[in-house]
C-alpha cells in the first residue's frame, strides 16, 4: 500500500492470527494510473528477465526508502481488450496472508486470461494455459528461449484453480482459445484432498483440469512432475524437462478410463492358472491364488480356521519358498510359529502330551510317565527347536494380541510388503481392528478396511486373506452344530462382496456324540466368485496324530476306519473291504 510515497506495512503477523493493517489518517487507495507509473524490471527470485516481464507487462514498485528494493508485482488484467486492473502481489506481506494478493482496479474470472493481450502479438497454432501469472511468464521465457525465431502464446488462468472453468468459460476466452488448433493445460500435478473438495470447495491443479476438460474435450495436459510447477522446475534447472513436457503433451484422460495401447499386451497374454493351494480341489475351483486379489474365510468358533491359515502357511514357506505375514489378533507369535512348524514335520508341537521324555535306561515316556511305544507324532526338545528353526523370519509375525486399529495395520502391511517382500498377507480375525465400535461404526469401518485393502494389494501386488466371525444362523443348527455358512452372515459382508473376489465358508460339526473322524472333517465352500462366477465344495480331515489339515484320499471319509494311518496302510496292502 502507498500512503504519499511512504509504505504502509503491517503491524505484525503471527500464524493462525488476523493481520491487522497499520492505517494511517493520509492513506491514499492505489490506482490503475499509479500501477502505470512503475517501471518493468526483471523479477529476480523468480528468474524472469526484463525482456520477459515487457512482453507481459508485468510492473514492479521498489521500496521509496532505497528506490532498489522490490516491494510489489503487479500483473495487468484486461477485459474484451481494455485494461481494467492488475493482480498485486505484495512482497512485504507473508504468502498466507489473506492480503499476500490483492487487487487494484477491476480483476477477477471475467476478465480476459492473462497474457491474452501479449498473445495477440504472437502467432502459432498452439496455446499453452497455466496457473499463475508467473508460470506463464517463466514459461514463454523458456520457449523463447530454446526457440528464439519463434513467439509463443502463453496464458495463465486469472483467479486460480478453483476457478478455472468460470474463467476459461468466458464466451470471449472461449473465442480467444478458438483461434488455435491445441490447447495445452500446465497445470500442476497436485489434487484435493477429499475433505478439501467438499468442505472447503477448493480444487488443486489435476481438479482443475478435471472440471476444463468438460467445458473443452480436446484439450491437451502437460505431465508435470509431483510437487513441481513451472517457475520451480526453473529454479531447478529442469527447464529442458519443462520443455518437452509442454511440446509433447497428452491428450487428457479422464480418472478411470484408459487405451487399448496401456494393457494392450496384457490383453493378448494367454489365462495362466494362479499359485495353487495345499489341497487340489480348491485350486481347480478358484483356478489358484493371483496377487491383486483377496478372499475372505467365514467360519464358526473353533471351527478350524487356525488349521487352514496354519497350513496355507505352511505350504508357501515350505512348497514355494517364500514368505507370510500374519497378523493373528489372538494369538502369540511364539504359538504360531510352533503350529506351522507341525505343519511342516506333521507333529502338534503344541501338544504336551505328544512331548517323549528319554530315560536313563534308554525308554521313552511320555508327560503322564507311560512307557511310549508308537512314536509317530511324538517329538522331543531337540526336534521342536530344529522345527520352528525352520521356520524362523519365513514369517513376518505382528505381535499385536488383541484389538488393533485399521489405520495402523494397513501401515505394517506396506512394510511387509516393500520391505520384506511378502506377497501373502493373512488377518485373522478381521473383527479385531472394529472391537469396542457399535455395530454402525464397525460397518463403516469394516467398508473402509475392505476398499482400501482391495486397492493396497492391486497396488503393491499381493494376496490376502481375511477370517471372519460370523452371524449366528437365523434359523437350524448354529455353526459348531454344522450350521451353513451364508454370505450374509459374515461381519462387515457387503463390503467384502463389492471389493473382494472370493468368499469361502468352512461348515464343521463339532457334537461330541459324533465319531472322531466325523468331527475332524471340515466342508470348505465357495460362497461368492466375482472371478468366474463358480460354486461348489470339498472335505478336509484334520488327522488329530500328525496335525495334518489336509484333503483327504478318496474313499476314507465314507470307509469305517477311524484313523487315516490305518486306512493308508490297508490300502498300501490292497485290502478289499473296510
Amino acid at each position: 500500500m502507498i500512503c504519499k510515497g511512504e509504505i504502509v506495512g503491517y503491524s505484525g503477523y503471527e500464524k493462525g492470527k488476523k493481520i491487522v493493517a497499520a492505517r494511517k489518517e493520509n492513506y491514499e487507495k492505489e490506482t490503475v494510473e499509479d500501477v502505470l507509473s512503475y517501471p518493468i524490471l526483471e523479477i529476480q527470485d523468480r528468474g524472469i528477465s526484463k525482456k520477459t516481464a515487457e512482453h507481459f507487462g508485468i510492473r514492479t514498485a521498489l521500496n521509496p526508502k532505497d528506490g532498489k528494493t522490490p516491494i510489489a508485482h503487479y500483473f495487468p488484467y484486461y477485459l474484451n481488450g481494455e485494461l481494467t486492473g492488475f493482480k498485486k502481489r505484495d512482497l512485504t506481506v507473508p504468502k498466507v496472508s489473506p492480503y499476500h494478493f490483492t487487487t487494484v482496479g477491476f480483476q477477477g474470472a471475467k476478465c480476459d486470461l492473462f497474457g491474452t493481450i501479449a498473445g495477440n502479438k504472437t502467432g502459432g497454432k498452439k496455446v499453452f494455459v497455466t496457473e499463475g501469472d508467473y508460470d506463464a511468464a517463466i514459461l514463454w521465457q523458456v520457449l523463447k528461449e530454446k526457440y528464439p525465431q519463434g513467439n509463443p502464446t502463453v496464458l495463465s488462468i486469472s483467479s486460480g484453480t478453483s476457478n478455472a472453468v468460470q474463467n476459461i468459460g468466458q464466451k470471449h476466452n472461449q473465442t480467444y482459445l478458438s483461434k488455435f488448433t491445441e490447447t495445452v493445460l500446465v497445470f500442476d500435478a497436485d489434487k484435493a484432498t477429499q475433505e478439501e473438495r467438499e468442505k472447503q470447495k477448493i480444487m488443486k491443479g489435476q481438479d482443475a483440469v478435471a472440471a476444463v476438460y468438460g467445458l473443452m474435450p480436446h484439450i491437451l495436459v502437460a505431465s508435470l512432475p509431483d510437487e513441481y510447477d513451472p517457475c520451480q522446475m526453473v529454479k531447478d534447472g529442469m527447464d529442458e524437462q519443462l520443455y518437452w513436457a509442454v511440446m509433447k503433451p497428452q491428450h487428457y484422460v479422464p480418472d478411470g478410463f484408459v487405451k487399448y495401447e496401456t494393457f494392450e499386451s496384457k490383453a493378448k497374454e494367454l489365462p495362466k492358472l494362479g499359485k495353487p493351494w495345499p489341497w487340489p480341489t480348491m485350486t481347480k475351483l478358484s483356478l489358484g491364488r493371483r496377487l491383486g486379489e483377496g478372499h475372505y474365510f467365514g467360519a464358526g468358533v473353533k471351527i478350524g480356521k487356525s488349521e487352514f491359515v496354519n497350513q496355507l502357511t505352511q505350504y508357501i514357506i515350505e512348497e514355494e519358498k517364500g514368505r507370510v505375514a500374519l497378523f493373528k489378533f489372538e494369538e502369540e507369535p511364539e504359538i504360531t510359529c510352533k503350529k506351522v512348524a507341525g505343519k511342516m514335520f506333521h507333529k502338534d508341537f503344541t501338544n504336551p502330551e505328544k512331548i517323549i521324555f528319554v530315560q536313563e535306561d534308554g525308554s521313552l515316556k511320555d508327560v503322564y510317565g507311560r512307557t511310549i511305544f508308537n512314536k509317530n507324532g511324538m517329538f522331543n526338545e531337540q526336534e521342536l527347536a530344529e522345527a520352528v528353526d525352520s521356520i524362523g523370519d519365513n514369517i513376518i509375525y505382528y505381535n499385536n494380541y488383541g484389538a488393533c486399529s485399521w489405520d495402523v495395520v494397513k501401515g505394517a502391511i506396506r512394510h511387509a510388503v516393500l520391505v520384506e517382500g511378502v506377497q501373502d498377507i493373512v488377518l485373522d480375525p478381521i473383527s479385531r481392528m472394529v472391537q469396542g465400535l457399535t455395530a454402525a461404526e464397525a460397518n463403516t469401518a469394516l467398508e473402509k478396511f475392505a476398499d482400501e485393502l482391495s486397492k493396497m494389494s492391486k497396488d503393491l501386488g499381493f494376496t490376502y486373506y481375511c477370517f471372519c466371525h460370523l452371524k449366528a444362523p437365523e434359523s437350524g443348527p448354529g455353526h459348531e452344530r454344522g450350521g451353513k455358512v451364508l454370505s450374509h452372515q459374515f461381519t462387515g459382508s457387503r463390503a467384502m462382496m463389492r471389493s473382494t473376489y472370493y468368499m469361502w465358508g468352512i461348515e464343521r460339526n463339532k457334537d461330541p456324540d459324533l465319531p472322531e473322524k466325523e468331527r475332524n472333517t471340515s466342508t470348505l465352500v465357495l460362497l461368492e466368485d466375482r472371478k468366474y462366477g463358480r460354486s461348489g465344495y470339498f472335505k478336509i480331515y484334520y488327522n488329530p496324530v500328525t496335525g495334518d489339515y489336509l484333503e483327504p484320499p478318496e474313499g476314507f471319509l465314507e470307509s469305517s476306519v477311524e484313523s487315516l494311518e490305518e486306512y493308508s496302510a490297508l490300502v498300501s496292502n490292497g485290502s478289499a473291504s473296510f
